[in-house]
């Protein structure tokens, strides 16, 4: 066999490893992308964090060094006949790295998750994949942020800004809340997407438990500062809550308690880091509480639940308070 005869035998055997290569490396990449879509999906829904950071950035590295090999230039005729190559290198990074859907991250300007639809069952959820397969993005993030304020101030602080007719429990139709948003708001050139459905998703979704939907309304479940009556049912089992607020307001809570001051209720919650988010937004240093639910029964202060998280009382005397935490504020 002559050197041109060897040569060509060599270049056929290596455009054969690497269609090969090629075949194997499509087939690997769609069964890893549903693998890894069905798994982030599992995660989130459990709200297994740190299982879905892992599966994240895996799966980030692997799809970056797929992309890396393919895209190179040094098989420039081969991969444009290749279908292969063009699959892969044609493939959004995206779709691999399998983002982490709303996990708060301040620096990047994410405050809430994004709202997906699912095309198969038709659920509102957080995740982009539901059912085994890619659901319908409804509300991004930053539109549910703002969305959820606003409806939040309407239902519980100033219904009359936009002639909201709110009955004595609270309770408003979610079409007139809709047609007050986009004809009447101050700001409602910004708000002119919004539909029924992005009312109801925001309010089964909320992270809080703030809204209540039932037979075609809305209402606030707690935070009102307008008068509204809200049979709430009295709990006996819940020992600790937490309250938070700021290193300003502690002086006067430590002389007289914690008081609901504009709102009709004081506001305390099962989870510390409710607390904490709540203090953060007041100034000074935040201050987290801890209420002795049982010394308030004690003294005849009902407790009252409002959501899973929620707890309402009308007062906590200074000596309910059990513990204070305080956090110094990130320079």
């Amino acid at each position: 066999m002559n050197v041109k005869a060897k040569i060509l035998l060599l270049l056929k055997t290596l455009r054969h490893l690497f269609l090969s290569r090629a075949v194997n490396h499509t087939i690997i990449l769609e069964i890893n992308k549903r693998q890894k879509a069905h798994e982030m999906e599992e995660a989130l829904e459990s709200k297994t964090k740190i299982e879905a950071e892992e599966i994240q950035r895996n799966t980030t590295i692997k799809a970056k060094g797929i992309h890396k090999y393919f895209i190179t230039p040094t098989f420039p005729k081969l991969r444009t006949r290749v279908f292969a190559f063009e699959t892969i290198a044609e493939i959004p990074i995206e779709v691999f790295t399998l983002k982490l859907n709303g996990y708060l991250v301040k620096e990047a300007g994410i405050a809430m998750k994004n709202i997906y639809k699912c095309t198969i069952c038709g659920k509102y959820v957080e995740s982009p994949w539901h059912c085994r397969v890619g659901a319908n993005l409804l509300i991004d993030g930053k539109r549910r942020e703002m969305l959820s304020k606003l409806v939040s101030g309407l239902l519980r602080h100033f219904p009359h800004e936009v002639n909201l007719p709110i009955n004595s429990e609270g309770w408003v139709e979610i079409d007139e809340l809709v047609k007050a948003i986009k004809l009447r708001w101050r700001n409602r050139e910004l708000y002119q997407w919004v539909t029924k459905e992005h009312i109801i998703a925001l309010a089964l979704l909320d992270p809080k438990g703030r809204f209540e939907i039932r037979n075609n309304m809305i209402r606030a479940r707690y935070g009102h500062t307008i008068p509204v009556k809200i049979n709430y049912s009295e709990d006996n089992k819940i020992t600790i809550l937490y309250h938070g607020t700021s290193s300003t307001k502690l002086k006067s809570i430590l002389k007289t308690g914690i008081k609901p001051m504009k709102r009709i209720w004081v506001h305390l919650t099962t989870n510390m880091e409710d607390a904490l988010s709540v203090a953060k937004r007041h100034r000074g240093e935040p201050v987290i509480l801890t209420v002795n639910a049982n010394c308030l029964r004690s003294k005849g202060i009902k407790v009252f639940k409002a959501t899973n998280t929620i707890y309402l009382v009308k007062h906590v005397p200074v000596d309910c308070i059990v513990d204070i935490k305080t956090q110094k504020r990130k320079v």
